[in-house]
């Protein structure tokens, strides 16, 4: 299966979700607490996986062909989509303003210098760019 055809149909799972998709995980059935919830229909669903798109195919353009290793809904109105490189990791929050917030982890787990980076709202261009030096070998 080629990226974008994985990418688009894990984007149409994610639309597909009932409005109280995590009940099993908190032991409740309720509706969701915002009108910006991922299921709920209208702009905003559109908006977000629209903006996770934009992301995923972005860093998908070669030489970076590579699928995120995780794309899943998030509380709220957003979509965390994560890459996971030989050494690095990179979390990307994704709602229907664009990127709201993520962290990259450089180094690896026993590593004394590994490094901790997150920040809120970020350009779209710029978590392109950290996910493609993410996925290349150092």
């Amino acid at each position: 299966m080629a990226i974008a055809d994985a990418v688009e149909e894990r984007l149409a799972e994610l639309a597909a979700l009932d409005a109280d998709w995590d009940a099993d995980m908190f032991c409740q059935h309720s509706d969701p607490s915002s009108p910006h919830y991922l299921p709920s229909s209208g702009p905003v669903q559109q908006t977000t996986l629209t903006h996770a798109r934009m992301l995923i195919g972005a860093v998908g353009h070669e030489p970076y062909s590579i699928m995120p290793i995780s794309a899943s809904p998030d509380s709220g109105a957003w979509v965390m989509v994560e890459w996971h490189g030989p050494l690095d990791h990179i979390s990307i929050e994704v709602g229907p303003d664009g990127v709201d917030s993520w962290l990259l982890i450089v180094g690896a787990n026993d590593q004394p210098t590994r490094r901790f980076y997150e920040s809120k709202h970020a350009e779209l261009a710029e978590m392109v760019c950290y996910a493609q030096t993410v996925m290349t070998p150092r």
